[in-house]
């Protein structure tokens, strides 16, 4: 599966065997969801559901501060 944003982007989503990740990629702003990240959130659980290889899903954010602001 690709990634449904750039890998530098705000929002990354990739499957790891059984598990879709999705990782919000925003460290400086405590990864705040912008609009837009809502909107590839929305996609990218589209694209684990109709993949019967995916068992579970990870919200994961980068860095150390926190999940989201």
């Amino acid at each position: 599966m690709n990634d449904v944003a750039a890998a530098e982007g705000d929002l990354i989503a990739r499957k790891e065997g059984a598990a879709g990740i999705i990782r919000l990629n925003r460290p400086k702003a405590i990864n705040a969801v912008t609009l837009e990240m809502f909107h590839d959130i929305d996609k990218a659980l589209d694209v684990f559901e109709a993949d019967p290889d995916v068992a579970v899903i990870v919200l994961e954010g980068a860095g150390e501060r926190g999940l989201c602001a």
